[in-house]
């Protein structure tokens, strides 16, 4: 009986001991074992890190860094780096839209909607949220019918699906020959 206890107690600080190590390390990035060296955006996602670091508080550098991992395929990752740099620099107008970006490619559409207004309260009457932003919100007057110069993700013109629109189909037109 008196083997097993000790038996036990000595496991127990073993594994105590095994996560107090894990503690003192620091946690690396999701990303980060993904990395391929050589390859050249993964190459320029470490010197964007290596600039983050030298350099936390600035917004613009965090916003190159989520374009980056937006790029590569991280985007829960990139969504954090834009966070970022909206509370690093409230007049900052791009990380709010590009996380938009990311939202709508995500399929969020209501958090790129949000995303999108943010960016034109930081900067009204930018060009490229305020399209976007329409694009995204035409559903809601019952057409999804997207504007002739709204670009989306991927250059996509595509607007946003939202719940409920009724999807934009163009009328035939009288002179349309039918063929039988």
């Amino acid at each position: 009986m008196k083997g097993r206890a000790a038996l036990a107690v000595t496991l127990l600080v073993l594994v105590c001991g095994a996560a107090d190590s894990d503690k003192d390390k620091p946690k690396q990035p999701f990303y980060s074992s993904y990395l391929i060296p050589g390859d050249p955006l993964d190459e320029k996602i470490k010197a964007q890190e290596k600039r983050v670091e030298a350099d936390p508080g600035s917004a613009t550098l965090r916003n190159d860094f989520g374009n980056l991992l937006a790029a590569r395929g991280f985007p829960g990752d990139a969504r954090r780096q834009y966070r970022e740099a909206m509370k690093l620099d409230r007049k900052n107008f791009l990380a709010p839209y590009n996380l938009g970006l990311l939202e709508e490619t995500q399929g969020n559409n209501s958090a790129a909607i949000a995303a999108y207004e943010d960016s034109i309260k930081r900067k009204p009457g930018f060009p490229a949220s305020a399209s976007t932003s329409g694009s995204c919100t035409r559903g809601r007057a019952g057409t999804t019918r997207p504007s002739s110069n709204t670009q989306g993700p991927s250059g996509s013109t595509r607007p946003c699906a939202i719940r409920g629109a009724i999807p934009w189909r163009p009328r035939r037109s009288s002179w349309t020959v039918r063929r039988s």
